[in-house]
């Protein structure tokens, strides 16, 4: 499991969020579907993929099948094909996915934030848009 730890740190420090985190935030769950097809090409079964991730293994296949479908940015892709081509886990996989251009500079600052400080961010922005 030393393999996937390590999968998980550099996908969490690359988009800045617990890929454990329960949220259906869409870039929690593009966060877990990198996290999935990485370790799956890393030969990784689907079974041990969704018991590490506390999922249902029919959830990882989804992930399999959302791979090539997902909205994800360019960029994405070529980092998961350097990284499997490297066979040394995402070298620069963090500088590459933080300057994606699909993310406005609030996004960026959004995930940079403690668990706490999101709490209290998205309190306001409700109560803003109940005003609206």
């Amino acid at each position: 499991m030393e393999r996937l730890d390590k999968i998980r740190r550099e996908v969490e420090k690359a988009y800045h969020c617990d890929i454990m985190d329960r949220s259906r935030r869409q870039y929690i769950t593009d966060s877990r579907i990198v996290f999935a097809n990485v370790a799956k090409k890393f030969k990784f079964k689907t079974v041990e993929i969704a018991k590490y991730l506390g999922k249902h293994h029919a959830t990882i296949v989804h992930y399999h099948k959302c791979w090539m479908t997902a909205d994800m940015a360019a960029i994405v892709m070529n980092v998961y094909e350097a990284c499997l081509a490297d066979n040394e886990l995402i070298s620069h996989l963090i500088g590459k996915i933080n300057n994606m251009d699909y993310l406005t500079e609030n996004e960026k600052r959004y995930r940079g934030l403690t668990d706490k400080q999101k709490r209290v961010y998205d309190e306001r922005v409700s109560n803003l848009l109940k005003m609206i």
